[in-house]
């Protein structure tokens, strides 16, 4: 038979095929994209821990810089594994850069505080009540995050002069000064990067980072869906044809039995017409013959 009549079942195997083939590819397609998509996911949920513990960390002890060192080592680890456009690179490295030019002003500044309202060495003249009302000031500028006169304020500090031969605590005052001074040159500059910290866009660059790739993760998903449903469909066809092909092949095999017989008694039927035909022939032959016997007996 030739190979054109199986056609039907060539298309259904041809279909399986390629339903196949697109199911394996789409299969490959996604686990590929998930490997890039999840780094995406478990950075985007790093972010907002790394930048909450960031900003609280003037109020933290020992026990959360450890746990904000932790997420720094984290978020650089997933900062690196991810596949990031150009400008999402830059926000990032900003971002690691001003988080960290934070957190080290941040520290300092926490240390000045600590050590200009120590009050183990301080005295009771009349330039550690200067000093007492300086420490006041400071304090007073940071709560009310710079409302204070600044100018002043360090024109103040500036112009306190501490003589070595006459305070007994002559270090420590110097050391109150100089943090002093150190908290106002940089309480505002800490205040812009925690500003800036808070204004960057880190999550929603990599939600736009996540765009493309969750639309190839969802056109894989309907692709599977699509070639299972397509080998499912062309196996059931491939089903369907054979069963017809059988179905018609028993039809003719009943028709040529039942034809047999038929042919049978009508051979029998053709074979005694022949055999009467040849014994007419046979008697008109005879009696042909006989009569010229008649004819010389008279």
């Amino acid at each position: 038979m030739k190979l054109l009549d199986y056609k039907l079942e060539l298309i259904c195997i041809l279909a399986f095929t390629v339903c196949s083939s697109l199911w394996v590819i789409s299969l490959k397609e996604d686990k590929a994209t998930s490997e890039e998509l999840n780094p995406l996911i478990a950075l985007e949920k790093l972010v907002p821990q790394h930048k909450l513990q960031l900003l609280n960390a003037n109020f933290g002890d020992q026990l959360h810089y450890d746990q904000l060192a932790q997420l720094q080592s984290e978020l650089e680890t997933l900062v690196s594994k991810v596949n990031l456009s150009e400008s999402s690179k830059q926000l990032f490295n900003d971002y690691n850069k001003t988080s960290l030019n934070y957190i080290q002003l941040t520290s300092m500044l926490k240390t000045s505080q600590r050590l200009i309202s120590d009050n183990s060495q301080i005295g009771t003249s009349l330039l550690l009540q200067e000093i007492e009302k300086i420490r006041l000031e400071i304090f007073s500028y940071i709560s009310t995050s710079g409302k204070t006169n600044k100018a002043e304020l360090s024109a103040l500090i500036r112009s306190i002069e501490i003589d070595s031969s006459q305070q007994l605590n002559w270090r420590h005052l110097q050391l109150v000064k100089l943090h002093s001074l150190f908290i106002l040159d940089n309480f505002e500059t800490t205040a812009k990067y925690r500003q800036s910290l808070i204004d960057m866009p880190v999550i929603e660059a990599i939600s736009k980072e996540q765009a493309p790739l969750q639309q190839r993760v969802k056109l894989s998903t309907f692709v599977q869906i699509a070639s299972i449903f397509g080998v499912i469909l062309s196996l059931v066809m491939l089903f369907f044809v054979f069963y017809k092909r059988h179905e018609d092949a028993l039809k003719k095999t009943l028709e040529q039995r039942k034809e047999i017989p038929s042919n049978m008694v009508n051979l029998s039927d053709s074979r005694a017409g022949v055999v009467e035909a040849n014994t007419a022939v046979s008697n008109t032959a005879i009696k042909r013959a006989d009569k010229p016997l008649r004819i010389l007996k008279h």
